[in-house]
């Protein structure tokens, strides 16, 4: 299934409303992860395993970075 990039954005921010619900993607559409969305590693991984709910399909440890950005993860999501 591909994923156009206002799909992938969705599943984007909907997984990460659930894993940190104060984040205001209307600033940190752009923000790293971990050091400006104060993500920690288990935050990350809970993320993805969101994201994979949400789509079926799962995104491979280690290929995401902890320094991406939720935008970079969309756009991942449409590539993959």
């Amino acid at each position: 299934m591909t994923m156009s990039i206002e799909e992938a954005r969705d599943v984007v921010a909907e997984a990460l409303a659930e894993v940190a619900p104060d984040v205001d993607l209307a600033t940190g559409w752009s923000s790293s992860l971990t050091t400006g969305l104060d993500l920690d590693s288990m935050d990350v991984l809970s993320l993805l395993a969101g994201i994979e709910a949400r789509t079926g399909h799962s995104v491979p440890d280690g290929v995401v970075r902890p320094s991406w950005t939720p935008a970079e993860l969309a756009t991942y999501l449409t590539t993959s």
